[in-house]
């Protein structure tokens, strides 16, 4: 196999680990990102009517689609379990640099500095993916609409042009030959 039909097939098979989103799970998602089926469809990138087949079970989103749900479901809970980390780890190493202080004989700090660098290069990481896959998804909808709009132009009628040449040609008569004569005279 090549590359790209092994790229394919493992795109193929990533789309299939993420979770079927049912009707339930679409509208779930919506509620959780505080969206109406416009928004939705605009973060999706489709159009509302296929939002609308999404929440009444008419029709089951593409892979692609799936991929980006599983994206926006979980993106904001690691960027939550992120912050809560950071802030936790900061507070106990502002605690630790207390202690530190007063063993030196210092005022202790009234409060511990804002989340660190580490935390927001964490949660950069995951809105960068998440941005990515929005990109990801606009494309392959521009690049679908194109591929449809190529579709529709190979389908188009030959021009008049070529068919009245084509009735043309038809149309002349045959020219005929006379046919070759054995007769020495006749030449």
């Amino acid at each position: 196999m090549t590359n790209t039909e092994n790229t394919a097939l493992q795109m193929i098979a990533e789309a299939a680990r993420c979770p079927d989103y049912g009707p339930d799970m679409v509208k779930a998602l919506m509620k959780k990102l505080d969206m109406n089926e416009k928004g939705f469809a605009l973060l999706m990138n489709v159009a509302p009517s296929t939002v609308r087949l999404w929440t009444s079970g008419a029709a089951q989103p593409s892979g692609t689609a799936r991929r980006l749900m599983q994206i926006y479901e979980t993106g904001p809970e690691i960027v939550g379990r992120i912050d809560a980390f950071s802030t936790e780890f900061h507070e106990a190493g502002w605690h630790l640099k207390n202690m530190g202080r007063s063993i030196q004989g210092k005022p202790a700090q009234a409060e511990a500095k804002e989340n660190g660098r580490v935390a927001d290069a964490f949660k950069g990481a995951f809105r960068i993916e998440r941005a990515f896959a929005s990109a990801i998804g606009e494309n392959v909808g521009l690049s679908l609409n194109a591929l449809a709009r190529l579709e529709q132009r190979a389908q188009r009628r030959p021009s008049v042009l070529e068919a009245m040449r084509e009735q043309a040609a038809k149309a002349a008569p045959a020219k005929h030959q006379p046919e070759a004569s054995h007769d020495r005279g006749s030449r």
